[in-house]
C-alpha cells in the first residue's frame, strides 16, 4: 500500500547522486528558443512537426480514422516545440486540442479507451505516454510566453489528470511488471507520475515516482548505460536521458547532472564521426528484435539527436550540440 508523503521528500531518490551544476536549470521552452539559430535544430523540429498528422478534433496519427490508443497523442509535443520555437500561436493550439482528443476517450474509473481489444492494464503503457505528453505540454507552455493564453486548459486537465493518476495509484504493480526491464519506460512512468502527482496534488504518485525512479538510477551501469532487456540500446538510451531531462529541467533537480552526463558520454560513443549510430549490441532496435504495428524497430536518429542538443544546452558542453548536428547531417544526407 503506497504511503502519503510531500513534496519535499523528493531528496531522499537523489542522495547518492553526486550534485550537478549550480544555478537554475534551463526549462524546455527556454533551450528551444536558444536553439532558434541553430539550423540543425530548426530542421529537426520542423520535420517532426510537419510529419505529425492532424485529424478532426485533434486526432493524431493512428487515431485519424478510428480510435486505436491514447499514446499516439503524444506527438503533440512536436507541435507545440514547433509552436515555440516560431511563435505560431496555432501550433499550440494543434497541440492542446490533441491533448483534449486524448481527455475525451477517458472512463470514469480514470484509464483510456482504446481500439486495439486491449484490457485497461494491458493498456497502461499506453495511457502513460499520453499522460506524460500532457504534462510535457504543460511544463512547455508554462515557461513559455502562451502560459497565460492556456491557463484555463491546464486548470481543466487537472481533474483528468487526478483520476488517471488514482487509477494507476490501484493498478500499480501490472504497469510495473510490464515496463520494468525497460529503464526508457519506467522514465516514461516517472517523469508522469512525478510531475503530475506536484501538479495535482497526488501523494501516493509521487511515491511510486520515486520509488521508480531509484530503480532505475541504481541500475544504471558504471559505463553510464541504462539497461533495456538486460543490456544495451543506443536509441532507448537517449530516450532515457530525455527523460532524466524533462525531469531536471521540471523539478530543478541539479542532482539529476551526474547520471544524465554518464548517460550522454555513453551515448556519444555510439555515434560516428559522419554521425551514424551504431546499432552493435542493440538489444531493441536496428537489428529487427522487435515489431511494432507492424513495422521494424530501427534507431530513433531524430530522438537522439534531440538528446544532444538539449543536453548541449543544459550541460554547457558544446560538443553535444556538434554531435546532434551531425547527426541531423546524416540524416540529410542518408535519408
Amino acid at each position: 500500500m503506497l504511503t502519503a508523503i510531500n513534496r519535499g521528500c523528493l531528496c531522499f531518490v537523489f542522495c547518492f547522486i553526486v550534485s550537478g551544476a549550480q544555478g537554475a536549470v534551463l526549462c524546455e521552452a527556454e533551450i528551444v528558443k536558444k536553439l532558434a539559430d541553430n539550423q540543425s535544430f530548426k530542421r529537426l523540429i520542423t520535420h517532426k512537426a510537419e510529419s505529425v498528422r492532424v485529424g478532426k478534433g485533434g486526432a493524431l496519427h493512428r487515431n485519424q480514422k478510428k480510435l486505436s490508443d491514447v499514446a499516439s497523442q503524444r506527438e503533440l509535443l512536436w507541435l507545440a516545440r514547433y509552436g515555440v520555437l516560431t511563435a505560431q500561436q496555432k501550433y499550440i493550439d494543434q497541440a492542446v486540442e490533441a491533448a483534449n482528443w486524448g481527455f475525451a476517450r477517458q472512463t470514469k474509473e480514470g484509464n483510456f479507451r482504446n481500439g486495439l481489444n486491449l484490457t485497461p492494464t494491458q493498456a497502461m503503457n499506453a495511457d502513460l505516454f499520453f499522460l506524460h505528453a500532457v504534462v510535457n505540454l504543460k511544463e512547455l507552455i508554462g515557461c513559455s510566453r502562451w502560459r497565460e493564453r492556456y491557463e484555463s486548459n491546464m486548470v481543466q486537465w487537472q481533474e483528468p489528470y487526478s483520476r488517471a493518476l488514482g487509477w494507476v495509484e490501484i493498478h500499480y504493480q501490472d504497469l510495473y511488471q510490464h515496463d520494468r526491464r525497460t529503464s526508457n519506460r519506467m522514465l516514461f512512468n516517472v517523469v508522469a507520475l512525478q510531475l503530475g502527482a506536484e501538479w495535482v496534488v497526488r501523494p501516493g504518485a509521487a511515491e511510486l515516482a520515486q520509488i521508480w525512479l531509484r530503480e532505475v538510477l541504481s541500475q544504471q551501469t558504471k559505463e553510464g548505460v541504462f539497461l533495456e532487456k538486460g543490456g544495451w540500446d543506443s536509441s532507448y538510451q537517449a530516450v532515457s536521458c530525455l527523460n532524466l531531462m524533462w525531469l531536471m529541467m521540471a523539478t530543478q533537480e541539479a542532482q539529476l547532472t551526474s547520471p544524465i552526463a554518464r548517460g550522454m558520454k555513453w551515448l556519444s560513443s555510439r555515434v560516428s564521426a559522419d554521425g551514424e549510430i551504431s546499432v552493435v549490441g542493440n538489444t531493441r532496435t536496428g537489428r529487427r528484435q522487435e515489431i511494432f504495428f507492424a513495422k521494424v524497430k530501427r534507431v530513433n536518429y531524430f530522438e537522439v539527436a534531440l538528446a544532444f542538443f538539449y543536453w548541449g544546452e543544459l550541460s554547457g558542453e558544446k560538443q553535444y550540440i556538434e554531435t546532434a548536428e551531425t547527426i541531423i547531417e546524416f540524416l540529410v544526407q542518408h535519408g
